[in-house]
């Protein structure tokens, strides 16, 4: 439902890092619009699992949390018609 959408991710940290997995976490930034019209901003933290594969870095377990509560424009965006 986005025209347009960023995320910024800061204050990255290792939490743990054996061989080829390792454990992340971050805090994130989220903002767009909705095409719509609808402006959104919301800041989470990710907690990442990691698994290097073939050289690469891939996400192997992704989970996400509200810092602050969800503002009213996330709804909108999500809401069915």
């Amino acid at each position: 439902d986005m025209s347009h959408h960023m995320h910024l991710l800061t204050n990255f940290r290792v939490v743990d890092l054996a061989a080829e997995n390792a454990r992340i976490y971050a805090y994130i930034t989220g903002m767009g619009r909705s095409r719509a019209g609808v402006d959104i901003q919301v800041f989470v933290y990710y907690d990442l699992d990691l698994r290097k594969t073939d050289g690469v870095w891939k996400i192997s377990r992704f989970y996400e949390a509200p810092q602050l509560p969800m503002p009213e424009s996330v709804t909108q965006v999500h809401k069915k018609n």
